[in-house]
């Protein structure tokens, strides 16, 4: 009897052709197709900034964060170097994670936006391989300066 049941809830099958609905605008590059395959997420930049607020309520570092994310984002996913994963606040620091399938390609894209980013102590560990390989530090430098003049 349960099993009579089952089948009266299970969908019907159907000899119907499945249609591709998804629009062409969203289709995928070949870049993007090269980024999505397995083991293409092996490069990875974890920023580490030092920041005054947690992550919540208003606070200036955060709102520049905020824009900095974009701007990352920006640079990196239309164009298939990368993805910006998401920020974690913790005590004061917060740890960007951007993954790609290039490490060369990703770093020359983010490191300059990084670098306009002013809280600091800041440093990036980059990683080549996957999580099992060694990460190898990077300082962002000192606070940048304004080049306007008065």
């Amino acid at each position: 009897m349960w099993v009579a049941s089952l089948l009266l809830l299970a969908p019907a099958c159907s000899d119907d052709e499945v249609v591709d609905r998804t629009p062409a605008s969203t289709a995928t590059s070949s870049d993007d197709a090269a980024f999505d395959q397995p083991g293409s997420h092996d490069a990875s930049v974890s920023v580490h900034f030092t920041i005054i607020g947690d992550g919540s309520g208003p606070d200036p570092s955060v709102d520049a964060l905020a824009e900095l994310e974009d701007r990352i984002v920006d640079a990196i996913e239309p164009t298939g170097i990368g993805v910006l994963e998401g920020d974690e606040f913790a005590e004061g620091k917060v740890t960007l994670s951007i993954y790609g399938p290039d490490l060369d390609r990703l770093w020359a894209k983010v490191r300059p936006i990084l670098e306009t980013y002013d809280a600091r102590p800041a440093y990036a560990e980059l990683r080549d391989g996957g999580p099992d390989q060694p990460a190898k530090r990077v300082d962002l430098g000192p606070v940048p300066t304004s080049t306007t003049s008065p």
